[in-house]
């Protein structure tokens, strides 16, 4: 089952890695949004959906990540998020040198935040898990 899980969580990465470089046409000149927070003020000010969306969107596609780091290293959320950040990180760094995308701020701390839930939601997995097969076994030797 692990072997599965490491399988899956590379093949993620990988997708991850295309999605946000390999298949992003080169602008001219790198695009960057300097100021932090930005994407949040436009949801807040201007009602930006399609904004809110791509920081839904963010959010969510780190969410995989985080669990698949939880249920095989045991990283606790915290760490989780410094991973997501610093993973994003490189991805940003990357679209800004290379002309593919937007670099910003807000997406490392979107992405390093649903990296962060997907550990919360690995480590309650976990944590459902052992309490069933400590029930399950002590329910077995019972009998």
């Amino acid at each position: 089952m692990r072997a599965v899980l490491q399988s899956i969580f590379i093949t993620y990465g990988a997708a991850i890695f295309f999605t946000t470089l390999i298949f992003r046409r080169t602008a001219a000149a790198p695009k960057a949004e300097w100021a932090p927070f930005w994407s949040w003020y436009e949801v807040m000010v201007n009602h930006n959906r399609s904004l809110f969306m791509e920081i839904v969107l963010n959010l969510l596609l780190f969410i995989p990540v985080g669990f698949c780091l939880s249920i095989l290293y045991q990283i606790r959320p915290k760490a989780a998020f410094l991973v997501g950040l610093i993973w994003s990180a490189a991805i940003e760094t990357l679209q800004l040198v290379t002309c593919r995308g937007l670099f910003e701020w807000d997406d490392m701390l979107h992405n390093g935040l649903g990296c962060m839930f997907g550990a919360m939601a690995g480590s309650a997995a976990l944590r459902l898990w052992e309490s069933y097969r400590r029930e399950y076994f002590s329910n077995r030797r019972s009998l």
